[in-house]
This record gives C-alpha cells, sequence and structure tokens, in this order.
C-alpha cells in the first residue's frame, strides 16, 4: 500500500533580466558570436539569413534552459541551425495566417467593388471610399491579430525547446496557451520588456554604424530568448520534479 504525497506547489517563478542582460557578454568569445548573428540578421534579408538566426536563437533558448554556464551556442553546425530555424520558421507562418487571411478578405470585398465601382462610371471620390471602408475594417482586425500573433509565438516557440524541436507540439494549443496561462503576469512583462529593449536598441543602432543596427536587433533578440528560456527551465525543472513526487510506503 502506497500513501500519494500531497501536491507541493513549485515557487512561483520570476523572470531574472540581469542575467538575460549578463549572459550576452560574460562569454569569453561574446564579440565574435554578436558580430557573426549582426551578419546573418543583415542576410535576413535573403530569407535564409532569418532561418540561420531563428535556429540560433531556439539554440540559445535550450542552453539557458538547460542553465549552461555560457549559453550562447558556436556558430557551427549550420545544418541543424537551419533544422531548428526552419521549424521555428513555419511555426511563426502558420500562427500568422490569420493575417493573411484578413489580408485576402480585404482584397475579395474591395477588388469587386471597384471594378463594379468604374464600370458604372463612379467618380474617383466614390471608388476612394469603396477602397477605404474595407481597409478600416481589416486595419481593425489586423492590428489586435498581429499583436496575438507576436504574444503567442514566444510561447509556441518554447513548446519546440521543451520537445525536442516536435513540430507538432508547438501546435498543441492547450499547453501552448497553458504556458502562457500559468506564468501569465511574467510572460506580459517579458513581452513589454521586449518590445521596449528592441525599440531602446534600435535608436542606439541608428547612431551607430550600418552593422550596428542589425547588432542591435540581434541582442535584443538574445534578451527575448534568454528570458524565454528561464520560462522553459521552469517548466522543466522546477514544475517537473514537483509533479513526478513519489508516493510514501
Amino acid at each position: 500500500m502506497s500513501i500519494d504525497r500531497p501536491a507541493v506547489a513549485p515557487a512561483p517563478f520570476r523572470l531574472n533580466l540581469e542575467e538575460a542582460v549578463r549572459a550576452i557578454f560574460k562569454d569569453p568569445h561574446w564579440l565574435k558570436k554578436l558580430a557573426l548573428g549582426a551578419l546573418f540578421s543583415f542576410l535576413g534579408l535573403f530569407i535564409f539569413g532569418s532561418i540561420i538566426v531563428q535556429g540560433y536563437l531556439l539554440a540559445y533558448g535550450e542552453r539557458v534552459t538547460r542553465a549552461e554556464p555560457y549559453p550562447l551556442p558556436e556558430w557551427e553546425e549550420y545544418g541543424e541551425l537551419l533544422r531548428k530555424g526552419f521549424l521555428g520558421f513555419v511555426v511563426a507562418i502558420v500562427y500568422a495566417l490569420p493575417l493573411a487571411l484578413v489580408g485576402f478578405l480585404i482584397a475579395l470585398i474591395s477588388l469587386p467593388l471597384i471594378v463594379a465601382a468604374n464600370a458604372s462610371g463612379a467618380s474617383a471620390n466614390t471608388v476612394g471610399w469603396l477602397v477605404f471602408l474595407p481597409l478600416c475594417g481589416g486595419f481593425a482586425l489586423f492590428v489586435p491579430l498581429l499583436f496575438l500573433a507576436i504574444f503567442i509565438v514566444p510561447a509556441a516557440h518554447a513548446q519546440l525547446i521543451l520537445h525536442q524541436h516536435d513540430l507538432a507540439a508547438a501546435f498543441r494549443f492547450g499547453v501552448v496557451f497553458g504556458l502562457i496561462r500559468r506564468h501569465l503576469g511574467q510572460y506580459l512583462l517579458m513581452t513589454v520588456l521586449v518590445f521596449v529593449a528592441s525599440a531602446f536598441l534600435s535608436q542606439i543602432g541608428q547612431f551607430a554604424c550600418f552593422v550596428g543596427v542589425f547588432a542591435t536587433t540581434f541582442i535584443a533578440q538574445l534578451f527575448q530568448y534568454h528570458l524565454l528560456g528561464q520560462f522553459c527551465w521552469y517548466e522543466r525543472v522546477v514544475r517537473g520534479a514537483a509533479s513526478q513526487q513519489p508516493a510514501l510506503p
């Protein structure tokens, strides 16, 4: 006969902002790694670079989850970075599909109206209103959906980190939203901090050289994925341990 131990609630999760900043610069080779990150961010203009950077960020989040002392990965095994980055890219695209649907609906509504108005000899002012009204309605849908996608995608990427890049895990919506719900306050804080850091660093980048813009963007992304790795560490280590308490004999 065994008696189950009473459930012990794990300590509440708190973001470690200082470590998210320090981890980037304490690596002995941080300058070289940031320079390569800036280079691949620049190559992101050609998609290929964006996928490599996304893979690197996910690898960084994995190393934070494992509490590596120097979590910045080496720029090597590019095939693996491409694989991870492609999966992260697919996740982001799928969660952004409602945005594409809104754009398609705007075009679907606007174009027949414009064609009909032109065929009937309507004035340019009338045609302008026919374009303006669907655009306003679409914009009212597009902006909330855009922010929702930006808000959710990190939680979906966290599932890739936690489940060895199993693509299906990123679309288990109950699990994705469960992570957000459990840590809503800290997750909102992460979202706000990343937005502020990105805006602040982009201003610094504008005063730096051309490469500086891409370097500061990359630093903001590293900051975000360190915070995301902290969520994953908590989910795996703290919550995982709390859910696996042995029964008393």
